[in-house]
C-alpha cells in the first residue's frame, strides 16, 4: 500500500476455493489497488466457459461495488492454439452477457502470450463487442537465446505498441487502451 501499487493482476483457477479468490479480491481493495482479474477463456475445459465466468464475477464484484474492475478475458490463449477466430468466437458467445449482468465491469483481451498484429486485428474486426483495452504479454526471448539478442529485443516493445495502435486504427478506427499484464527480460 505504502509504494502506491495502482493495478494488481489477479489470476484464478478451478482448484482455488471461491473463499481464497474473495479474500485475494479483499487484499487488492485493501491497499487501494485496482483488480486486473483473469477470468477463464476458449481454453477453459472444466465446465461451461459463460457459467463458469459468470460465477468469477458474482464472487468477486461484489468486493468492489462500483469501483472499477478489469477482466482479462483468458490467459495466453494464442500458445494454448486457440486461434484469433476462436477466440473471438468465444468472446461473442461470452461478454455481451457479462457486460449486461455486470455493467461497471471492464473487459480486456485477447490477452496473447506475444504480440501478434493479425491476431489482434482479427479479434477486433470480429468482436460484437469491443474490449475496454487491449493486452499482451512481452519477453524479449528465450532462456536458450543469448543475453545480447535478449537485451536487442527490449528495443521492440515500443515497436509492438506502434502496431497495435495502427492496428486497432484499421481494424475499428480508433485505439484503445493498451495493457502488458506480463513482462520481463527472459520467459
Amino acid at each position: 500500500k505504502d509504494i502506491g501499487v495502482r493495478v494488481i493482476r489477479m489470476p484464478t483457477r478451478a482448484t482455488l476455493k471461491d473463499s481464497t479468490m474473495v479474500a485475494a479480491a479483499q487484499a487488492i481493495k485493501e491497499i487501494g489497488a485496482v483488480p486486473l482479474v483473469v477470468i477463464n477463456g476458449p481454453e477453459y475445459k472444466d465446465g461451461l466457459l459463460q457459467q463458469s465466468d459468470q460465477h468469477l464475477l458474482s464472487l468477486l464484484t461484489p468486493v468492489f461495488g462500483k469501483q472499477p474492475m478489469y477482466f482479462e478475458f483468458g490467459n495466453e490463449s494464442d500458445l494454448n492454439g486457440i486461434s484469433a477466430d476462436a477466440y473471438v468466437q468465444a468472446w461473442n458467445a461470452v461478454i455481451p452477457a457479462l457486460k449486461q449482468q455486470f455493467p461497471t465491469a471492464r473487459f480486456i483481451g485477447a490477452d496473447n502470450y506475444q504480440f501478434t498484429r493479425r491476431y489482434l486485428k482479427t479479434f477486433l474486426e470480429k468482436a460484437t463487442v469491443l474490449p475496454d483495452g487491449v493486452s499482451w504479454h512481452e519477453y524479449t526471448c528465450s532462456v536458450h537465446w543469448t543475453a545480447a539478442f535478449c537485451l536487442a529485443n527490449i528495443d521492440t516493445w515500443s515497436l509492438h505498441v506502434t502496431q497495435a495502435r495502427a492496428a486497432m486504427q484499421e481494424a475499428i478506427h480508433t485505439t484503445l487502451p493498451i495493457w502488458i499484464t506480463e513482462w520481463n527480460y527472459v520467459s
